[in-house]
C-alpha cells in the first residue's frame, strides 16, 4: 500500500491496494469484471485510481471475497488521533470511558459543593 500525502492528510492509493489483492487472488481484469458485472476497461480504470467511491469498495470486496473495509479501518485507526469508532451505534469503549470520566469529575465537584453546603447549614 503506497501512502500519499494529500492536503496534509495521510492517505493511500486504494488502486494499488486492489491491484495487489487481485494479483494475490490470481485473477485477470476480465475475470474480476465478470464477477462484478462490469466492463473490464472500467475495472482497469478503477484500479488505476488513488481513490474510489464506497459502493465500488463494497463491490470489489464482494467480488474478491476480501474485506477491504477491515483493512481500511485498520489503516485509519493506526493514524494519530483516530480513536473513535461507532460500535452498534455507540461510541467506542475509549470514547465512552472518556465521556464517563468527564461526567464523574462533574459529579465529584457537585458532591463536594453539597458537602460544603451541608456543613454551613449544620453549623447554624
Amino acid at each position: 500500500m503506497k501512502k500519499v500525502k494529500q492536503n496534509n492528510v495521510n492517505t493511500f492509493d486504494i488502486g494499488q491496494m486492489l491491484q495487489k489483492i487481485v494479483k494475490e487472488k490470481n485473477l485477470t481484469m476480465a475475470q474480476l469484471a465478470r464477477k462484478m458485472g462490469r466492463n473490464h476497461t472500467t475495472i482497469k480504470r478503477q484500479l488505476n485510481n488513488k481513490s474510489i467511491q464506497t459502493y465500488l469498495i463494497w463491490e470489489f470486496s464482494l467480488a474478491l471475497k476480501y474485506n477491504l473495509f477491515q483493512d481500511l479501518s485498520a489503516l485509519l485507526m493506526s493514524q494519530p488521533g483516530a480513536t473513535e469508532t461507532l460500535v452498534n451505534g455507540n461510541l467506542s469503549d475509549k470514547a465512552r470511558i472518556a465521556e464517563l470520566e468527564k461526567e464523574n469529575a462533574a459529579l465529584r465537584e457537585e458532591r463536594d459543593y453539597l458537602k460544603k453546603m451541608i456543613d454551613i447549614f449544620s453549623k447554624k
